[in-house]
């Protein structure tokens, strides 16, 4: 029989191996924590999670469909130039819409919609909608966007 020295035989794990399978584990159940975190539903209540997905999309990850778009021939009111900037005068095209054409527009008919952008310090910059935190089905975002060149709070909730 053949004696190994100074090797590890094949087959077995070294605690090197198990360390770094124990880093990369951490790491990816750390970033799917934080993926969880950002759309919230209360318990039970996934649909509204994937309402407000939905509407957190159409609003921060592009400029809007048309790019131009206004109250008349807006189909998805993008409020960014570039993904997560806010644009000045698209934010304030969609503050003018119509609560019905909000919820309309971002997919939340049936839920009432509330969206706001704050500062780090919780003091509110803007806000439209419902604030329907009262409310037993509810799911929130929060998430961190530019605002004239500062980093700022958008939180968007829905309810019923």
């Amino acid at each position: 029989m053949m004696k190994l020295t100074g090797m590890v035989a094949r087959g077995q794990v070294s605690g090197i191996d198990f360390l770094f399978a124990l880093v990369a584990f951490s790491i990816i159940f750390g970033m799917y924590s934080a993926w969880a975190v950002q759309v919230a539903p209360s318990e039970g209540n996934e649909e509204p999670a994937f309402v407000l997905a939905g509407a957190r999309q159409m609003l921060f990850e592009g400029p809007g469909i048309p790019t131009e778009w206004n109250s008349t021939n807006v189909k998805v009111p993008g409020i960014v130039r570039q993904r997560m900037v806010i644009d000045n005068a698209k934010l304030a095209k969609f503050l003018a819409l119509n609560y019905s054409q909000k919820t309309s527009l971002l997919g939340a008919g049936g839920y009432d919609f509330y969206f706001d952008l704050e500062w780090t310090n919780g003091t509110v910059i803007t806000s439209t909608g419902l604030n329907g935190t009262n409310r037993s089905t509810s799911a929130q975002s929060r998430s961190l966007v530019v605002y004239n060149g500062t980093a700022v709070v958008s939180n968007l909730r829905l309810s019923k």
